[in-house]
């Protein structure tokens, strides 16, 4: 929230406390033909909102009106008529918003109804020792508050005014783990249709098409680059975008993912495994792990009679991780990501033509 306040004053910038479906739209017919709609307000500008948690919590009717909205003023146009009041708007904007962990919950719900944003988790301490070091910190500079406050704003504003050097497009290599990174996301927050009560899936899974995902991380990527002042994309830009995508996937899809990346990307796992990965209660994983063999990002493994079902990475998973790169930093196991995920696959395709063979 202060980092979002620190951008007070700054050139191109619109701050709002809430959102409303009115407000975004106004369809109050007021005399001499004023619109007071923001709509139009915010052509070019970037749209700031300090905490989006009360329209997560608000009347789910206006909730989803709200996001409609900007949706169809993401696409580039929104159209809306109120009686005899139309409105028609066209406008380009950024939106910046901060948000609790509640956004989670309503993760499938704007899966479906189609996403447009991208998510970044900032890291915070898990350790008591940290959390402790972090408390402290924030109270010995509780008597600076306003002075620290100063100090972003002048801090942001000499960020943003400062000029840009677009930076050269990334390679064709890096293009194509752009769009595998692209792939990771859309696979893991992919749509699950399911019954309220029963839990039945409703609808056939699906995933969102790459092209508005692939260019909003490119696009995100070389604004890195371009902010860091480099002449082109490098690998410490690209690293940043892939914390962001992995941000923008479901949490605990995301974190099942990546403790099975750093446990052995070959391995098969027990539902036992994945509740200690994720630390959420069994029932709760076999749910998730569930929906990711809808979605093809997982897959069960043949058990028998008197051991535990166990699931696994697909071979479509593993080149969309080997591609990506998104675990590469991590190093999975002692040999890194990559090399897991090529021999992960070695060993499926070895493990196929023995099975061809004796058939034969």
């Amino acid at each position: 929230t202060e980092v979002l306040m620190s951008l007070d004053d700054c050139p191109r910038t619109f701050r709002m406390s809430t959102l409303t479906p009115k407000a975004l739209v106004s369809g109050w017919n007021v005399a001499g033909g004023y619109d007071p709609s923001i709509i139009p307000k915010i052509d070019g500008r970037t749209v700031i909102v300090k905490d989006l948690t009360g329209l997560l919590t608000s009347d789910e009717r206006e909730r989803k009106t709200t996001f409609g909205y900007l949706r169809d003023a993401f696409d580039g146009e929104i159209i809306r008529v109120f009686g005899h009041v139309r409105r028609a708007y066209r406008a380009r904007f950024g939106f910046i918003t901060a948000v609790t962990p509640i956004i989670d919950m309503h993760a499938a719900e704007m899966s479906a109804l189609g996403e447009r944003c991208l998510r970044y988790y900032f890291p915070v301490p898990t350790s008591l020792q940290d959390r402790i070091e972090f408390s402290a910190r924030a109270c010995a500079n509780g008597d600076r508050k306003k002075e620290m406050q100063g100090e972003l704003n002048a801090l942001a504003k000499r960020a943003l005014t400062r000029k840009f050097e677009r930076p050269e497009s990334p390679n064709p290599e890096l293009t194509n783990s752009i769009g595998y990174l692209a792939e990771y996301t859309a696979r893991l927050r992919g749509t699950i249709t399911r019954e309220r009560y029963t839990n039945e899936v409703l609808h056939e899974p699906f995933s969102e098409l790459l092209p508005r995902l692939s260019m909003q991380l490119r696009a995100h990527v070389m604004g890195i680059a371009a902010f860091r002042g480099h002449d082109s994309v490098a690998e410490t830009d690209y690293d940043v975008v892939k914390r962001v995508a992995i941000s923008s996937a479901p949490q605990r899809a995301a974190k099942m993912i990546r403790g099975m990346c750093l446990r052995g990307i070959e391995k098969e796992y027990t539902r036992a495994d994945l509740s200690g990965i994720v630390g959420l209660p069994a029932t709760t994983v076999e749910r998730v792990a569930e929906n990711m063999c809808l979605l093809n990002v997982l897959e069960r493994r043949n058990a028998g009679m008197m051991t535990q079902p166990r699931v696994g990475l697909t071979d479509e998973m593993c080149e969309i991780l080997q591609k990506s790169r998104v675990y590469e930093t991590e190093k999975c196991n002692e040999s890194g990501g990559n090399g897991v995920a090529e021999e992960h696959l070695r060993t499926k395709r070895m493990k196929t033509k023995r099975t061809k063979g004796a058939g034969k």
